[in-house]
């Protein structure tokens, strides 16, 4: 399984909550509804933003690595791309593509 993390800070003037809500009413959508082979969507949201280094986190994953290049290279992410200033930073962005080992799941 591979996935892209995204780690974002609000913009400047934006509260914590305008950025939580744009970001799961506004944003993740044009992900969820675009990107080709997306198998999951998930952002988590610290519980004390002010001593956080990042506000939230998100993670698209995919069933390999030619298909999460294809998702990020797609129409769809270029859209979310162009969104990011309406409520995060886009010039403090921590983006990885990462393979992932899970060690345990007991969900």
């Amino acid at each position: 399984m591979y996935k892209a993390m995204f780690a974002l800070n609000r913009a400047e003037g934006t509260s914590h909550e305008e950025f939580a809500r744009h970001w799961q009413d506004d944003h993740a959508p044009i992900a969820i509804e675009g990107v080709p082979d997306l198998l999951k969507y998930t952002i988590s949201f610290p519980d004390d933003p002010d001593s956080a280094a990042y506000d939230g986190v998100a993670e698209l994953y995919f069933e390999d690595e030619a298909t999460c290049r294809e998702g990020l290279d797609s129409e769809a992410m270029g859209e979310a791309v162009a969104d990011v200033p309406n409520f995060a930073d886009p010039n403090d962005v921590l983006q990885l593509m990462v393979e992932e080992h899970v060690q345990v799941d007991r969900t």
